[in-house]
């Protein structure tokens, strides 16, 4: 894969080591496969991202009906069609491998939960690939859609100038918008495609690939670019070994690019505002000795203070607490933390520090 990208891993992901649990999909059976607890070994892994759709119809629990006969085997008709496509296409590239959240998480165990996610920088940034069900609103879609006729070449003609002969195609012209792919607006896809290494979307009608070194298509209208504003923030833009290289404002910068895409997306748990963002904040540069407060860092903490909202009206505040008021994540659906609003103006901003202290006897 990508073999030519300097930026890009090769097959030497088969050194990273295997997270907790994965699917094994080379037992005992040619189609069933099972939940396999890796013992710390090394061997190239690809991940799902997908979206939950409201309801998980096959996911890992406590129950002994679910996760110790999962260990034994997952049958391939209890798979939704999502998952099955995600197999057989893993398999057709010989990976052995494949991480789902729903799966190698025990969903009812918060213990588990905690610390599956806690490494979920990891476990995408080790993987060899993600494959994205990002036209796909649930589990039962598949990963796999027909294309439009219309987003189909077609032969409109052939000329012949010797000794060469040419063939004159057409098509109708794709957008390539986010806003058309469902998963792209899930809180928690947004970080699984940062720190992927590999991220190949499964769109309405064709693939889209993304490395660390450029975005492309079937159709090639996004052949070598990197960035796209109605796309989304550059994958390497947060790769751990380029933040290295960068100055402190250009990694502030960076930081609050990520925020900005990041506010505007879905959470089906609204308190899961930090942990979805938490695979990236760890990639800042332990160089720099930055302090994180509740998503903004201290050295640019004054300045990003003067987060905006793209729109005031859809904002609201959480159902539930999640975060002080000066922080971005106070706010639902923000889509807009640029330091000084969008007048051009520079602001400079002043401080007083102020401290304060109880006037009356502690109560015991």
């Amino acid at each position: 894969m990508d073999t030519h990208h300097t930026l890009c891993p090769g097959r030497s992901s088969e050194h990273n080591p295997l997270p907790t649990r994965v699917l094994d999909l080379e037992p005992s059976s040619d189609a069933d496969i099972c939940l396999y607890e890796s013992q710390g070994e090394k061997a190239p892994y690809a991940c799902l991202s997908h979206c939950w759709g409201g309801f998980q119809p096959l996911k890992t629990t406590l129950d002994p009906n679910t996760l110790s006969k999962f260990q034994r085997e997952i049958c391939w008709t209890d798979l939704p069609k999502t998952f099955q496509d995600a197999v057989a296409f893993a398999r057709r590239l010989s990976i052995r491998y494949l991480w789902i959240d729903s799966l190698c998480i025990i969903q009812d165990n918060d213990d588990d939960w905690k610390t599956q996610s806690a490494l979920m920088a990891e476990i995408y940034q080790n993987s060899l690939v993600t494959l994205a069900a990002s036209a796909s609103r649930g589990p039962n879609d598949g990963l796999f859609h027909n294309a439009k006729p219309t987003y189909i070449s077609r032969e409109l003609s052939s000329i012949t100038q010797q000794p060469n002969h040419y063939f004159i195609y057409a098509r109708s012209r794709l957008l390539h918008q986010k806003v058309l792919l469902p998963l792209m607006g899930r809180g928690w896809v947004f970080q699984e495609r940062l720190l992927s290494p590999r991220f190949l979307h499964f769109g309405r009608d064709e693939l889209i690939w993304e490395c660390m070194e450029c975005i492309t298509c079937e159709c090639k209208a996004m052949e070598g670019i990197t960035e796209r504003r109605m796309w989304l923030a550059s994958k390497n833009r947060f790769l751990k070994r380029e933040l290295e290289t960068l100055s402190p404002r250009d990694v502030g910068y960076s930081w609050r690019r990520v925020i900005h895409d990041y506010s505007e997306m879905g959470l089906s748990k609204e308190k899961d505002v930090f942990p979805a963002i938490s695979g990236v904040a760890k990639n800042m540069p332990p160089n720099m000795g930055l302090r994180y407060f509740a998503g903004l860092w201290e050295k640019w903490f004054v300045g990003d203070l003067f987060w905006t909202t793209r729109n005031p009206n859809a904002a609201s505040r959480p159902s539930v607490w999640r975060a002080p008021t000066f922080s971005w994540a106070s706010q639902l659906y923000v889509g807009g933390s640029g330091r000084n609003g969008s007048s051009g103006k520079r602001v400079l901003p002043f401080i007083r520090t102020l401290t304060a202290g109880s006037a009356g006897r502690e109560r015991k």
